[in-house]
């Protein structure tokens, strides 16, 4: 079964055009830093915390365009990705280059399922197919709610969705190991250099 995201009930809100709002110093403006999330910030499936970027606003952004704890944040723009914002992820302002899909409650629709199936091969493969534009090549909102999503059962949802959540935390740990491995090779170039 199949169903497209505005079938399942889902809402998807743009994000907000943030350089209209950020404040300007040599102005004299003042501003609230709030943490922005940015192209950038969705990498493979999760949210990135180090590339959240902190900007000052002289204006309160639309609160319709802040995170809250499993919502979907999805980008517009290559690289393609999504991901599900989890705890600690809330009241971050989404920029105008990704949107917010949300109203996962009630519904019979996982949204680890979800996320999973938009950083798929065939789910990346759709939205490549429904972006548009000369310069820069996006997705429009409406495109997404379009999307047509495989419905499975409840049961099937909730296992692909911890797979993939097992997907991201191994490919944390493999991150974090190369660095690792890294930082060991720099030290004994250190030391070679240093004997010299």
């Amino acid at each position: 079964m199949k169903a497209t995201i505005e079938k399942l009930g889902l809402s998807v809100q743009g994000g907000q055009i943030v350089q209209r709002l950020i404040a300007d110093k040599n102005r004299g403006e003042a501003g609230t830093k709030i943490g922005t999330i940015v192209a950038k910030t969705v990498k493979g499936g999760y949210l990135s915390r180090e590339d959240i970027v902190f900007n000052e606003y002289r204006a309160d952004p639309d609160l319709r365009k802040f995170t809250k704890k499993g919502d979907i944040v999805i980008k517009l723009t290559q690289p393609l990705g999504a991901c599900l914002i989890g705890e600690g992820e809330e009241n971050l302002l989404v920029s105008s280059f990704c949107a917010i899909i949300n109203g996962f409650e009630g519904k019979d629709i996982d949204p680890r399922y979800l996320v999973a199936y938009l950083n798929s091969e065939r789910g990346m493969r759709q939205i490549a197919s429904l972006m548009g534009g000369s310069t820069i090549q996006t997705i429009s909102i409406g495109s997404i709610k379009g999307m047509t999503i495989p419905y499975p059962t409840k049961k099937k949802q909730e296992e692909i969705g911890l797979a993939f959540e097992k997907r991201i935390r191994v490919e944390a740990l493999a991150t974090k190991l190369v660095a690792l491995e890294q930082e060991r090779v720099d030290a004994m170039i250190s030391e070679v250099e240093e004997e010299e």
